[in-house]
């Protein structure tokens, strides 16, 4: 009986650690942007299309990857909706006029090189990437 207990409490602590999990990406802008960070709020709005300057006027252009486990963590955790959902809110935007889907790539390398190489790009890379100055990115902090 006290077995069965444990492996009962076990399996449901393994079910819920994904839910106290940090994130599993990092932020990163081109080199030229001025800003040190940014709040989800802000982050949020950039991957939905209602914002679409920085500070310094320059024209943000939000990345993403086209699928898998991070892309799906990155629209939970910072869009706030299931991958399908923001692909319906997508087609819906194009649909009707009111704006342009996020340039994606199959890969974070092709990612990391499109964002280094383009003003104002915004996009996400697994946490354990390493980044080097060569490649024209930097991370950004992101706030509540």
């Amino acid at each position: 009986m006290g077995k069965r207990i444990f492996m009962t409490l076990t399996a449901g602590c393994l079910l819920i650690l994904p839910l106290f999990a940090q994130n599993d990406f990092v932020m990163i802008i081109n080199k030229n942007i001025q800003e040190t960070s940014i709040n989800r709020s802000s982050a949020e709005s950039i991957f939905l299309g209602k914002k679409s300057r920085w500070t310094d006027g320059t024209k943000i252009v939000p990345v993403t990857l086209k699928e898998g486990e991070l892309h799906e963590s990155f629209i939970r955790e910072i869009v706030k909706k299931s991958t399908n959902a923001y692909m319906n809110y997508w087609r819906k935007m194009i649909f009707t006029g009111k704006g342009v889907m996020p340039v994606s790539f199959d890969n974070e390398k092709d990612l990391i090189e499109y964002v280094g190489r383009t003003d104002g790009a915004i996009g996400y890379v697994s946490s354990g990437t390493n980044l080097q100055e060569s490649d024209g990115v930097k991370p950004i902090q992101v706030t509540e």
